[in-house]
């Protein structure tokens, strides 16, 4: 009896060879739609375009969700600042005065501008530590605290800068205070009671100075200005026109001999220009032209 072959399942036969060229099946649109429209929707460009569309749409819902959200904050928001302004005035909550103490150099312009303060203003919403920020942008401040007295005040104290000395740079006249800080310009000579530094970094050195003429009073007065050399030593120029050349090193010292040895001799009002000090076991006296011409010829009335 001849066998009889089985038709094997071809579409199970190609799902084994290529599952690519199996059709997919049928969704529950698919049912509803013509067979070309069903195709249509089944190419990967039509999907995508899709896709992009509805993602469009939604953004612009939502976007139009969120300015009617921003519609409905801004109203709160305007509520709510109205509600706090009328509690502000209600309560005296708002500043009325500004109190300063320690103002001497600083314009009270200058000082109501770069605080920032304006009466009116919330007291809640003043920033204490913001507002001392600022005044010590100031160049003649120092210091300064901010506090608030309520319910109204702000209360300022500064301490300010004060000149010790004019710096001479580039022929303008500068005060600074003792760490060297440019003040302006200073109103020379009216400002020639304080002492005078010249040169590139002599203002940060002020110190030095003030330090070497504290210590020697009786040559203070005498001394026009201190020159910095090439940012090592100090020459000082006194107001006759005598240069003292100080050493590099142990500066206050060898100033110090100089001074006893001189208030015995008096050779600063002798015809000299120079004294140099530099070296350590010997001192060196330049004489100007008119009184070496004097010591050559010995004996002539002067």
């Amino acid at each position: 009896m001849p066998k009889i072959k089985k038709k094997k399942n071809t579409r199970a036969r190609k799902a084994r060879q290529n599952p690519a060229c199996v059709p997919a099946p049928q969704g529950f649109l698919s049912r509803f739609l013509p067979r070309r429209l069903d195709r249509a929707l089944r190419r990967t460009r039509v999907r995508q375009a899709l896709g992009m569309t509805v993602i469009t749409l939604s953004l612009l819902g939502s976007l139009h969700v969120l300015g009617g959200i921003r519609v409905i904050e801004d109203q709160i928001a305007e509520t709510w600042n109205a509600a706090r302004n009328t509690a502000y005035d209600r309560s005296g909550l708002r500043l009325a005065r500004v109190l300063v103490a320690g103002r001497q150099q600083v314009a009270a312009s200058e000082l109501a501008e770069q605080s920032g303060l304006n009466i009116g203003v919330p007291v809640l919403d003043i920033d204490v530590t913001d507002v001392q920020q600022k005044i010590l942008g100031l160049t003649w401040v120092r210091d300064a605290q901010v506090r608030i007295q309520w319910p109204d005040t702000v209360r300022i104290d500064i301490t300010e800068r004060h000149p010790v000395a004019v710096w001479q740079q580039e022929g303008e006249f500068i005060l600074i205070d003792e760490e060297g800080v440019a003040l302006g310009l200073a109103e020379w000579p009216r400002d020639d009671n304080l002492p005078r530094v010249v040169g590139n970094g002599a203002n940060v050195l002020v110190t030095e100075v003030i330090s070497l003429l504290d210590n020697q009073p009786e040559i203070g007065p005498l001394i026009e200005a201190a020159v910095r050399i090439r940012d090592r030593r100090w020459n000082l120029r006194l107001w006759n026109g005598v240069d003292i050349l100080l050493p590099e090193e142990n500066a206050k010292q060898v100033l110090a001999d100089f001074v006893a040895w001189e208030l015995e001799n008096r050779i600063l009002e002798k015809d000299i220009r120079i004294v140099d000090l530099r070296q350590p076991d010997r001192w060196f006296a330049r004489v100007s032209p008119g009184g070496a011409a004097l010591m050559r010829t010995p004996g002539k009335d002067t």
